[in-house]
């Protein structure tokens, strides 16, 4: 009896201690001269992204960028993904403007990275941009 408690808790010692011991497979370094968005994280759809100016009748729609929707992948954080996302847009890996805003959002099945540009001529470009994006 007590040599059967003795080895129980044996292996539930060993067991913690992997336990704590395990650590989270680390996500991969964006890579240097590669769009994240196509090699990392696969964009699932395209929309453009869009604001209302509240100064009257009617109210003016103004395109300010992208929305590109990636598919959650198992330990992806949304502060991940924008870090990920802003290197590669300030190394002009994706072709986006160097002063492209980047935005992370949390959104259903995944997350919403929303490219933007208060200028509206480089904001229809990064639609365009991120239209030539491959798709799933």
């Amino acid at each position: 009896m007590v040599r059967r408690l003795l080895m129980m808790a044996g292996f539930l010692f060993v067991g913690a201690a992997a336990t704590v011991n395990a650590q989270p497979q680390p996500l991969a370094e964006p890579q240097p001269g590669a769009c994240n968005l196509t090699s990392t994280y696969p964009v699932v759809s395209v929309n453009p992204y869009t604001s209302t100016h509240q100064g009257g009748f009617p109210v003016a729609t103004q395109t300010r960028g992208a929305v590109l929707h990636v598919q959650a992948q198992p330990g992806l954080t949304s502060e991940w993904l924008q870090r990920s996302v802003e290197a590669s847009v300030v190394n002009g890996d994706c072709g986006f403007a160097r002063d492209t805003r980047v935005n992370v959002n949390s959104a259903g099945d995944g997350f919403d990275v929303i490219l933007s540009n208060p200028k509206e001529a480089a904001a229809h470009q990064i639609i365009r941009q991120a239209e030539l994006l491959p798709q799933r």
